[in-house]
Formats: structure tokens, sequence, C-alpha cells
């Protein structure tokens, strides 16, 4: 272990290059391209750490662009340790101070999206992998690193994997707040439909949102009103406590109100803009499905 940590510190400015090298591949999911399902600036993530992976003596091989694996050592794949990693990150959203694939090191940190959703962990699990091989620990059995390219929008990348190769049996997923968290559970999601009411405040359309898993820092809707409404909607943002801007045109009111983007696996740290429009709705009359909707759990302005 003492060599190992040896060579672990021996690596580090190596890491931190490998690292922000990485993030300034802005690998947010986008339209498919061939070779690429997700992208390719996904792809490119994804053949840049499977480079970085043969540069220290791995066994890589990718699969159709979904994701890629790197393995250390032999033996049986059932049996191997699964170190499961992606590559791919939520949009940027807004709300930030240094820019998000700039990867700037300021005060002994990295600074970008990705860096610890889940590059990080990645580049960390690889170096690992690079300290046990250089270190000339034996294995027991192989170490297997995979690298997914779409677990953010619901991991179509590690499905297309199981399709395609033998999974092993046993591993863990260095995501989030590992080691408290180690792997990756299932997820719902769930749709609801109700009919808008003709009575009370009449919503004509609603921009919100980019990812399901993403926290919205803003909103906007146009609803039927005039001057009378748009003050209405500024005084509820100020009563409540958030920020809500007001545009008057055509027998139509735009209001846009202004929370904090967050991961949707924190929702602690955000500030969610729909649940804030909800509650401007309903300060507004709104009836039917829109206000039971604003009085439901969770729609809290603080």
């Amino acid at each position: 272990m003492d060599k190992i940590e040896e060579l672990l510190l021996q690596y580090k400015e190596e890491m931190m290059e490998t690292l922000q090298k990485w993030v300034r591949i802005p690998s947010v999911k986008d339209e498919p391209a061939p070779g690429a399902p997700f992208g390719v600036e996904a792809r490119r993530a994804l053949d840049t750490a499977m480079t970085d992976c043969e540069k220290f003596g791995l066994k890589t091989e990718i699969f159709d662009g979904y994701a890629g694996h790197a393995d250390l050592g032999e033996g049986n794949t059932r049996d191997a340790l699964a170190i499961l990693a992606h590559l791919d990150v939520v949009p940027v959203g807004d709300g930030w101070t240094k820019e998000p694939f700039g990867a700037e090191r300021a005060d002994g940190k990295i600074y970008g999206r990705g860096t610890s959703d889940d590059k990080g962990p990645a580049v960390a699990a690889l170096y690992a992998m690079r300290a046990v091989k250089e270190a000339g620990v034996p294995l027991k059995r192989k170490v297997r690193l995979i690298l997914g390219c779409d677990e953010e929008c619901g991991s179509s990348d590690i499905a297309y994997y199981k399709k395609m190769t033998e999974m092993p049996r046993s591993g863990f997923s260095p995501d989030a707040d590992y080691p408290v968290i180690n792997i990756e559970k299932g997820g719902s999601h769930v749709q609801f439909d109700g009919e808008l009411s003709k009575e009370g405040l009449q919503v004509l359309s609603m921009q919100v949102g980019e990812r399901a898993n993403v926290v919205p820092g803003f909103a906007s809707a146009l609803v039927e009103g005039d001057e009378e409404t748009a003050k209405k909607a500024e005084a509820a943002g100020e009563k409540l406590g958030f920020p809500v801007k007001t545009t008057l045109g055509n027998g139509a009111v735009i209001i846009e109100t202004t929370g904090v983007t967050g991961h949707a696996a924190m929702p602690e740290h955000g500030r969610n803009a729909i649940g804030q429009m909800l509650l401007i709705f309903k300060e507004l009359g709104a009836q039917g499905a829109l206000l039971e909707m604003a009085e439901q759990p969770g729609y809290h302005p603080h």
C-alpha cells in the first residue's frame, strides 16, 4: 500500500492535467451522429478516455460510441471487479462564476462541469488502476473500468453495453458522495396529466427546464392579463421571496422567474423555477390542475 500511495502522489500533477483535459470536452448529450449516439462531443470524451487508458497499458474496447471499458489483469470477465463511471455531463445551466468547461485551477480546486460528476472519479479510478499495475500488485481477478456516455439521461449506454458484452457480477460506481453512495439505483420518470381549467388565470404557454434530472433555474410563462396582472405577479414574487420579471404585450403578460440551477440528485442545493412559477400562478388566481400542482408538498418558496 505504501508503494501505491507513493505512486499516486507522484501522479498528482498528471492526474490534474488529465481531469482538466476531460472536463474541457463539453460532453452534454446532443443529436446522434455516425458512431456517436449521444453526439460528437460525448464520443470525443470516450475516445480521449480510452486513449489515456491505453497509454497506461490497459486493454480497451469501445462499443459503438455508447460505452467503453479498460481491463487490468487477466481472468474470467464474470468474476471481474467492475468500476462503473460516466463521461457525460448535465447541461451547463446558469449562475456560473467560472467558465463551465474551462477547467480552471484555483484555490487548490478544479472548476468545471463534470469535475465531481463523474469525470473526476473516473480519472481517480484510472490512476488507481495504473498505480496497482506499476506497483506490481498481484491481482486475484481482473479489474474492468467501464465508462459510459449516457448516465445523466437514463443509462441507455449501459443497457447497450450489456447487450454487446458480458457484465461482471460485482462492482461499484464512484459517483456522487462516494463512498457513502457507491451504486447507481433505479429511477422513476412519472408523467402527470390534467385538464386546464377555463376558470381563473389562463396560461397560454410555458417554457422551463432542460433535462428531467436538472433542477431548473429559470421559467417563463405567457398568461392572459394586463398591467394589473403584471403588478400582481411582481408583488407575489416580492412576497414569496424570489425574483419575478414581467413584460406586457398584446393582451398578455410574460412572467419570468429565476431560481437556482442544481442537480436533481441534490435538489436541496437548488431552487426550482417551476415551483416558483406555480406559486405565482396560485397568487394570480389559477384554478384546476395548476392550482393543485402549486399546493403539493415541495413547492415552497424557501
